[in-house]
Order: structure tokens, then sequence, then C-alpha cells
């Protein structure tokens, strides 16, 4: 009993410290908005689709693949602005990655 107790002790200072920290309070883990979802493939020398346009403020949730064949390539995907920078490595199992578009801008 008294373990169940500490464990939810820390999960709530956790959360705590994640709203206090995290820009304007937002989680977007513990939004209740629905992400705009993009599906993205990268090839050797283009993404598809080649750009993407959400509103300041909306929650993003990309689903990206490497195209056929090239899996065995070290693909990535970098937003600078957002401090994403992740590898890509399957052609089946998407790369999900979310965050919060709170900044205007060109990326």
């Amino acid at each position: 009993m008294k373990k169940w107790i500490a464990a939810v002790v820390v999960a709530a200072i956790v959360v705590l410290a994640a709203v206090f920290f995290w820009p304007d309070g937002k989680l977007p883990f513990l939004s209740n908005e629905t992400a705009e979802e993009f599906n993205i493939t990268i090839f050797h020398t283009h993404y598809e689709p080649g750009s993407i346009s959400v509103k300041q403020g909306s929650l993003v949730r990309l689903n990206i693949i490497t195209a056929e064949g090239t899996s065995s390539y070290m693909h990535g995907i970098t937003i600078d602005g957002y401090g994403i920078n992740e590898l890509v490595t399957s052609e089946t199992v998407p790369k999900a990655i979310t965050f919060m578009a709170d900044k205007a801008g060109t990326f």
C-alpha cells in the first residue's frame, strides 16, 4: 500500500514539474486537442510531401517512414526550431513525432 501511494506522489510531482517547465504550461501529451497528422516518406533526395502547413498553436503528429528499398540508409528528419532530430529506419513502421507548433515561421 505504501509503495502505491509513493508511486502516485512521484507521478504527480513529475506532471507538475513538466507543466512548470514546459513552455506556456501546455503539455501536448495531456492535451484533449486532436493532432493534425501527416504521413511523410523519406526518399534519397527529398520528402513526400515536400512541405506541410499548420496553424500556429496546433498539435502536430508526423508519421515518417523511409521509401521502399532505402531503410538501410541513415535517413532522418530535423526541425531545428523545435529541437527535433530523429533517425528514421523503417519502411513499414512509422516513426511518430508529436509536437506543439507554438512558433510562427518556416522550418
